[in-house]
């Protein structure tokens, strides 16, 4: 081997055995290519440092750097080559915006080292190719893409030990990965061996059966201040035995003789007093020997709680008269019922019987064995979640008209609608998204929205000119301007009283036009105090106040449509919309479209009867029974399309209200429609 390889092997072991001798620790850490220490918890070198290393204040550095052109600068060994504070000697400080590279190209490198294109002196064992291709210097023992040899990658979570891939958390000795902390070969540093009998424990030798606590080899047998692990600490007046706590009372010697901790209420070795041991079959409750068929204990008796009839459930539950005990309840042979069966070797299916009450018992609702599924059981009927038992049928207390907020209690008219669980006025759409509940006000469902007459609330009305706009009153600025009172809602360019601004008033019977009073110029006339050409005034049209429709024009005269649109209730409309099928005014249901002018429900089993929100089933339809407009009286329903009275004795005429008797009404006697003169009365369906 080259003297210069020698040298640097030498130095490079020199190095390792520093790093032993001064751990790498959470006291002491590497900087660069020096150890330093914590002055106050250093460890201090326990063998001579050798030839090439010195300790400076506080920390421990070579005083030559065992890594070529390296070197002391300060406290730290620095590389000369990179180190732009250092470049090529200590304190040489590159200017701004300039780096230090390679301070070895173009001089000779020391015999027996080589020079790799990036201009740093190393052996040639340890020049690698970098991720650019270039070659370079590299520490084959830590570094994590060159361990060992050239090219040789650790995996991700492994580190790079001597020059060998090993698994976090443990090192290469004798090209071998162990755990410093466990091995007893290695124990705390390589080939650190226990003696025979020794395990291993965070890094300590400690006999076996002992264990390393704070650097003190303990047995947690019998420790008081290592019960059973470090630092379990047994309270006052207890010691420590066999790893657990407790008072020398609460011991009782095991089968070595050795003492124990012991809960003499249920150990059936120890059953009461030390030593008492129950026979076979028997278990120990309460510090008492008693069968297993009995293995509560009652006032100093073996009882069972879940079937003893004066002990039910705890001691002194006695069941009343007629009542047994039943798995710890007390309940009448009649308010049980056989719980889930279970197997039992060499006897089969075991089922027990329990106290149930069927009313609210899931698992047996209304009688044994019937089961909700996931419902509730409510006086003894399946509902689902949210339903409440009303006569035997699961209702919706919060949206059924017929049982709002209870059972039986009927939403009338006009509050006829369930919210909630209270009774409203049917709801209606504020907007497409927006369904509101109006307020009953003096009798009448009342929406507060749009009502000019009770906007906002009951008997709150618009002033004349304001339209009500999302429960307030505004002007219609499709018409005025401005706000001037005591007027209200005005438009200053054509009001007299207002001309041009609030309170200008134009002379008597002068006109405003344009915001300025004045004579109306041709061809424009006087119309309601304002100059208005009739010729093309969509709002004088013709003459004064006809207005045209909005989508409308006004020329020669005459209001005019767009072509394909007919005047409609002062506007143009398409007589193929839902709001004029095939006729001005003839509004379609809500579920319906207009289909080549004729109103067509998305349910075609349903008809679409004039003036019905939504389509109708003419089969079911109390309004519209058979056919459109054909409504049933009100103590009937419409089956099949056909008006059906309640009371099967009466009969549902058209027209009446109420179902009647035609025995005896003398407006339908005999058959509907046949009215008895003024002098006559209905009896058993003739006219006398």
């Amino acid at each position: 081997m080259r003297s210069g390889s020698s040298g640097l092997l030498v130095i490079t072991v020199l190095a390792i055995i520093l790093v032993c001798v001064v751990p790498v620790s959470a006291q002491c850490k590497q900087v660069g290519f020096s150890i330093v220490c914590d002055p106050s918890t250093a460890v201090k070198p326990v063998t001579p440092l050798g030839k090439g290393f010195e300790i400076v204040s506080d920390f421990v550095r070579p005083v030559k750097c065992f890594v070529f052109n390296t070197n002391n600068c300060g406290k730290f060994c620095v590389d000369l080559t990179s180190d732009p504070n250092n470049c090529g000697s200590c304190d040489n400080k590159c200017p701004a915006g300039f780096g230090c590279a390679g301070v070895n190209r173009g001089y000779p490198c020391p015999q027996g080292f080589v020079c790799p294109g990036n201009g740093l002196c190393c052996d040639p064992s340890m020049v690698c190719i970098d991720s650019h291709g270039q070659p370079r210097c590299t520490r084959l023992n830590w570094d994590m893409k060159n361990c060992g040899k050239c090219g040789k990658k650790c995996f991700a979570g492994d580190i790079c030990s001597g020059g060998k891939c090993c698994p976090a958390g443990l090192y290469n000795c004798n090209d071998i990965c162990v755990d410093l902390n466990t091995d007893r070969a290695h124990c705390g540093s390589c080939k650190k061996a226990c003696s025979i009998g020794q395990t291993c424990y965070q890094g300590s030798c400690c006999p076996a059966g002992l264990k390393d606590c704070d650097g003190t080899c303990v047995n947690p047998n019998t420790d008081r201040a290592n019960c059973g692990d470090c630092k379990k600490t047994c309270g006052i007046g207890q010691n420590c035995y066999q790893g657990k706590c407790c008072s020398p009372s609460d011991a009782c010697p095991d089968s070595t003789g050795q003492p124990r901790c012991t809960d003499r209420n249920t150990d059936p070795t120890n059953c009461g007093t030390c030593g008492n041991k129950c026979q076979a079959g028997y278990i120990c409750s309460g510090g008492k020997c008693c069968p297993a068929a009995s293995p509560d204990v009652c006032s100093g008796n073996c009882v069972d709680l879940k079937t003893d009839s004066a002990n039910c459930g705890t001691c002194g539950n006695p069941c009343s008269s007629g009542q047994n005990c039943y798995q710890g309840k007390c309940c009448a042979l009649s308010e049980t019922c056989p719980d889930t069966p279970y197997w039992v070797n060499g006897r089969g299916w075991i089922s027990n019987t329990i106290c149930t009450d069927t009313n609210t018992d899931p698992a047996n609702c209304g009688y044994c064995g019937h089961r909700c599924g996931g419902d509730k059981c409510d006086n003894g009927v399946c509902c689902s979640p949210g339903m409440t038992n009303c006569g035997g049928t699961c209702k919706w207390l919060g949206g059924d008209p017929e049982n709002c907020r209870s059972c039986g209690n009927k939403c009338d008219w006009p509050l006829s609608e369930c919210n909630e669980g209270t009774c409203t006025c049917p709801g209606v759409w504020e907007t497409p998204s927006k369904r509101v509940i109006p307020t009953l006000c003096n009798g009448v469902c009342t929406p507060f929205f749009d009502d000019p007459k009770n906007c906002g609330g009951c008997g709150k009305t618009c002033p004349s000119g304001t339209l009500c706009k999302g429960r307030g009153c505004e002007c219609d600025w499709s018409k005025f301007n401005n706000f001037c009172p005591p007027d209200g809602c005005v438009d200053t360019k054509t009001n007299p009283d207002h001309c041009g601004q609030c309170s200008s008033p134009c002379p008597e019977g002068a006109p405003c036009n344009n915001g300025k009073c004045g004579d109306c110029p041709a061809p424009s006339s006087l119309c309601n105090l304002k100059c208005v050409d009739y010729t093309s005034d969509e709002y004088n049209c013709g003459s004064c106040g006809n207005k045209c429709p909005e989508d409308g024009i006004c020329a020669f005269g005459s209001c005019l449509c767009p072509p394909g649109k007919n005047l409609c209730n002062g506007k143009c409309v398409v007589y193929n919309t839902d709001q004029n099928c095939g006729s001005c005014g003839n509004k379609c249901p809500s579920d319906a479209d207009c289909v080549s002018g004729r109103c067509t429900c998305d349910n075609k089993q349903k008809s679409a009867c004039p003036g019905e929100s939504w389509c109708v089933d003419t089969s079911t339809d109390s309004d519209n029974c058979g056919i459109c407009g054909t409504k049933c009286p009100y103590d009937a329903d419409c089956v099949s399309g056909r008006c059906t009275c309640d009371n099967k004795q009466k009969s549902a005429c058209p027209g009446e209200s109420w179902c009647v008797n035609t025995l005896t009404d003398s407006d339908n006697c005999g058959i509907c429609e046949t009215k008895c003169a003024s002098n006559k009365h209905c009896s058993s369906g003739r006219c006398v």
